[in-house]
């Protein structure tokens, strides 16, 4: 009886086995494919972790330099009339993209005209049909359009202290993810190197000296080796406009070329734009500052009774840009007669 039982479960494993779905025999071919995938994975993961260190690195040297500079001070004093309600209505609608916003038929010209990144040609914007409003996804793009004055966002008040936390919100976010775009092109410099730093010779030994070469070049030579300089950092060429743009302001070239340094960064990001870009987009922010000044709040849209506000701003920071490095800056101070 037991044999008959034995012999009875043998058949039905042997069944079973025969109608199990034969298992895929993977070619050569198909095995290098899965591998190299989980290179790339790996490879991936990797250059991200790189990326998000390079990132806390710029970070952590900012919030030092904004010590050193005694910013946070200058920050305290920015962040004075934000209140918590205008704090978490302008944190919910960054967390939530697209941004979308209200403005008049009559401004979509200069609307559409900010929604055009000038350093790629690229067009940021996107249009929602049914509330018949311009928006966007890109932080930068965002910025620029809340420097128009013509478009605002959607569901905020335009009260001041919603416009001053706004303001400081989007400048912030906008420094990150100049910094991630930074991150990623170091990144991608240093893969670059690695390969032809391990196919470079083996350095001389060091009992045999190595002779340095004095590289003499005229100024033609300079100016191109400084543009190539910048380039390598992600700067760009300035457009026409925005070069007449700062010559009218008294900037000359070694005072725009010292923006490049470290000790400028409060200026703001300076890759994917140029550095006479970066001045202005940093003066318009600073004429925005004379725009909410409450004791010529009234002048808001008249753009004639301001212009003289405005140019007197302008003739500040100029010469503060000019004449001193930016730990001896001083804030501009409106004159109301």
């Amino acid at each position: 009886m037991k044999d008959a039982f034995g012999l009875m479960a043998s058949g039905s494993k042997q069944a079973a086995r025969k109608n199990a779905p034969k298992r895929k025999v993977l070619t050569d071919e198909e095995k290098e494919s899965r591998e190299q995938a989980k290179r790339q994975k790996k490879e991936a993961e990797e250059r991200k972790a790189r990326i998000d260190a390079h990132v806390s690195e710029m970070i952590k040297n900012e919030e030092k330099r904004e010590q050193d500079l005694q910013i946070q001070n200058e920050e305290r004093n920015r962040h004075e009339g934000e209140t918590e309600i205008a704090v978490d209505l302008v944190s919910e609608f960054l967390q939530n993209p697209p941004y979308f916003g209200r403005s008049a038929f009559s401004d979509k010209e200069v609307v559409t005209e900010a929604l055009r990144d000038k350093a790629t040609n690229r067009y940021m914007g996107l249009y929602d049909r049914e509330r018949k409003q311009f928006g966007t996804r890109d932080v930068a793009t965002l910025e620029r359009l809340l420097r128009t004055g013509a478009w605002w966002p959607d569901g905020l008040e335009r009260d001041a202290p919603t416009r001053q936390t706004l303001q400081r919100m989007v400048g912030r976010r906008v420094e990150v993810a100049s910094m991630r775009a930074e991150a990623k092109s170091k990144v991608k410099r240093e893969d670059a190197v690695e390969p032809a730093a391990a196919a470079a010779p083996s350095e001389p030994a060091a009992s045999q000296p190595v002779p340095v070469k004095v590289e003499v070049l005229n100024v033609v030579q300079r100016d191109a080796k400084e543009k190539e300089k910048l380039a390598s950092s992600g700067i760009l060429d300035p457009t026409r406009e925005d070069a007449l743009a700062v010559s009218r302001l008294g900037l000359d070239r070694d005072a725009i070329d010292r923006t490049f340094e470290l000790k400028y960064d409060v200026l703001g990001p300076r890759v994917g734009t140029s550095l006479e870009t970066r001045i202005l987009r940093w003066l318009e922010m600073k004429r925005m500052g004379v725009r909410q000044e409450p004791r010529i709040a009234h002048l808001y849209f008249d753009e004639e009774a301001l212009k003289p506000h405005m140019d007197a701003c302008d003739r500040h920071w100029a010469r503060q840009i000019s004449e001193v490095p930016p730990s001896q800056w001083v804030e501009h101070e409106v004159v109301v007669s």
